[in-house]
């Protein structure tokens, strides 16, 4: 590995049924919010593009924001990075760490949004904005800024209305940015 190559990356990540026929409502928002940032090419790795993009999704209630900066000890694995995007350990993490490994350099900057269905017809959105920094030590400075919201969908009006409006996006087969894992 190049100790001079700096990565910057952003990963959609949705628990859901794993079928291209019949996706999940989980992914065909996280389908949606990626299409919408893809149209941007300009703006890919701008984390208030995301954030824009990401606040346009209806009836979703912030439940937490957070924003930290520390420098580490050690070096950064790539399940810690992972664990840094999603408060909740979940399958989603597992394969977030596992796509992050499977870069070539130093990650600089991660973007990553994920939903995750959650018991009750909740989904969980956790948007995550991470800055990785060498410092004149070589122990990295991480910056992490993070925002979750939760969106009930056990409204039969609600459920409706966001399969309207999401129903028709389906998550990119074989991209690497995009990752599904079964609920």
């Amino acid at each position: 590995m190049n100790p001079f190559t700096f990565i910057q990356t952003g990963l959609f990540a949705a628990t859901g049924s794993g079928s291209a026929n019949n996706p999940s409502l989980a992914e065909c928002i996280c389908a949606a919010v990626c299409k919408q940032i893809l149209q941007n090419t300009s703006k890919l790795m701008d984390g208030d593009e995301w954030a824009t993009v990401i606040s346009q999704i209806p009836f979703q209630i912030t439940t937490a924001q957070k924003s930290t900066n520390k420098t580490l000890n050690t070096g950064i694995t790539p399940a810690e990075i992972a664990g840094l995007c999603m408060p909740q350990q979940s399958k989603l993490t597992d394969a977030v760490a596992s796509a992050l490994a499977k870069l070539q350099g130093n990650l600089s900057q991660l973007i990553c949004f994920s939903v995750t269905e959650m018991p009750g017809n909740v989904l969980q959105m956790v948007f995550s904005n991470i800055s990785i920094t060498p410092t004149f030590h070589g122990l990295p400075s991480v910056s992490v800024s993070t925002s979750t919201s939760s969106l009930s969908f056990a409204d039969a009006t609600q459920l409706n209305q966001l399969t309207q409006i999401f129903g028709t996006f389906t998550p990119p087969v074989s991209e690497d940015y995009f990752i599904t894992t079964p609920v």
